[in-house]
């Protein structure tokens, strides 16, 4: 939801901005080059942040798995469903209290990848306005 609030805010000054600064009849390039950018902003944005996620997630599930003194078995059970982060389940062979403490473990692994992501994207949301203060000028 903060992501969509977000954009809303962001969005439309932008593509405005980008088209008042350009003549009329280069308009429609302006438009094009600003939406194509977005995307590809987007795309590199989701790619560079899941490489993020997924190294956050592998370290801190590693000291979760470390800590509760699992088998290689289990471990490498665990280790073939990686991938799916949050996602992945705890094998049928645990019970008890391990099965529990490897559920909240993944749970919280994942909490530990996603943290580090919002992070990141909350740095440069404060790096990109420290830019646009210095950067932009105002109009007379």
């Amino acid at each position: 939801m903060a992501l969509g609030v977000g954009m809303a805010i962001a969005i439309a000054p932008l593509t405005t901005t980008v088209l008042e600064t350009v003549d009329d009849c280069y308009a429609g390039v302006a438009s094009g080059i600003n939406n194509a950018v977005t995307r590809v902003a987007g795309l590199l944005a989701i790619a560079v942040l899941s490489i993020f996620v997924v190294h956050a997630f592998n370290n801190s599930l590693n000291s979760y798995l470390g800590a509760l003194h699992v088998t290689p078995a289990v471990r490498q059970m665990l280790d073939a469903q990686r991938n799916k982060l949050a996602g992945a389940d705890v094998p049928p062979e645990v019970h008890g209290r391990l099965r529990e403490a490897l559920g909240r473990a993944i749970a919280e692994s994942f909490v530990a990848g996603y943290r580090l992501a919002m992070l990141i994207a909350a740095g440069l949301a404060l790096l990109s306005a420290f830019c646009s203060l210095l950067l932009i000028e105002g109009k007379s």
